[in-house]
């Protein structure tokens, strides 16, 4: 019974290399490309441009939130350097403003790291269409069959598309597209 699960193996390994070589000059014709999309994510204009408008958005909420966060501190220092010569109702009445503040700045922090996460995620989603966009338009025109962006371990300068998707970009954002 073995044998003939061997037997078997070994036809299948036969039967398929003669189907890849009898398929061999298809491939051969196959244009393919590559395209570096982190790469892309890091230079694009349009990605610089999302970098600024989220930083734009985030920075005075995320300076409000400093500014509470040192706030709370000081009441914390305050109570840990008075909280000798203060009464146990004032000690207390401090003591429970300061715990209502670190919870009302934990809720905030917490919506500005979803509000954040949230538009980090829009842009990220606009600017992939926009380079998706741009790689389909250059592999019609260059009649490409394959174009790769994960997952390679080498690819020649002849095949990475890198630079011309990056020029189109360029050439998008300075149109206004």
């Amino acid at each position: 019974m073995k044998r003939l699960a061997n037997r078997y193996k070994l036809m299948m390994a036969i039967l398929g290399g003669t189907l890849l070589l009898g398929s061999l000059p298809a491939y051969a014709q196959l244009k393919v490309g590559f395209v570096n999309v982190p790469r892309l994510m890091q230079e694009a204009p349009q990605a610089q441009a999302a970098r600024e408008r989220i930083q734009s958005r985030f920075q005075p909420r995320e300076k409000q939130l400093q500014s509470e966060h040192d706030a709370l501190q000081k009441m914390q220092q305050k109570y840990q350097r008075n909280s000798d010569v203060m009464s146990q109702s004032e000690r207390d009445d401090l003591q429970s403003k300061i715990q209502d503040k670190q919870h009302d700045l934990q809720l905030k922090q917490q919506q500005f790291q979803d509000d954040l996460q949230s538009t980090r995620s829009k842009e990220l989603r606009k600017l992939n269409g926009t380079i998706k966009a741009v790689v389909d338009r250059i592999a019609k025109q260059g009649h490409y069959d394959l174009i790769l962006v994960d997952g390679v371990a080498y690819v020649s300068n002849k095949v990475d598309l890198t630079e011309r998707v990056l020029a189109e970009l360029k050439k998008e954002s300075k149109s206004g597209k």
